[in-house]
């Protein structure tokens, strides 16, 4: 009976242990404005949107240095609740595994050239308020991409690249993006 109590004591604590090596973070943002806008003459009052979401995201330390994550992001119009894109985690859905030798990105989610760029030099209020860049645009897809972000050789310095995969699909245009930040 005492070895019985003993090994499930261990047992407990060795789980109590491997789920200290997790953790997932629930996050997001609520984010209207109310606008008057006036365009050729036509004054308009109304409350828009300006990208809310809701994510997750999580990581499982490996051992060795190694690690393994996940991003999971969903963009909602903040009026009735319905979807902002036309999938639901259209924002951000990865999977990731990092150490060492960087990081390995696969799934769904923003080009690094447009972090590169757009939070630099864009007009773009950070996505939020009223302000628009019409002379930003990327083109590519940020679907079904695989990406490699090599480790910080200087601190602050960051490099990935990343190709969009046709899954098969006749005629599909792959992008591919290199950003240094």
């Amino acid at each position: 009976m005492n070895k019985t109590l003993i090994v499930a004591a261990l047992s407990a604590l060795a789980a109590g242990s491997a789920l200290a090596q997790s953790s997932v973070t629930l996050y997001g943002r609520v984010n209207v404005s109310a606008e008057r806008q006036d365009a050729a003459g036509k004054k308009t009052y109304q409350l828009v949107n300006n990208a809310s979401r809701i994510g997750f995201k999580g990581t499982e330390d490996l051992g060795g240095g190694l690690k393994a994550g996940f991003q999971l992001e969903h963009g909602f119009n903040i009026d009735n609740g319905a979807a902002s894109q036309s999938t639901f985690w259209a924002r951000q859905a990865e999977a990731n595994l990092s150490g060492g030798f960087g990081a390995v990105r696969l799934g769904t989610f923003t080009s690094e050239a447009y972090f590169a760029t757009a939070d630099y030099i864009s007009m773009h209020n950070h996505d939020t308020g009223p302000s628009s860049d019409a002379l930003y645009a990327y083109v590519g897809r940020n679907v079904n991409k695989i990406a490699y972000r090599a480790p910080t050789f200087v601190k602050g310095l960051s490099i990935e690249g990343a190709v969009s995969a046709g899954e098969g699909a006749a005629n599909t245009t792959r992008s591919y993006d290199l950003a240094v930040n």
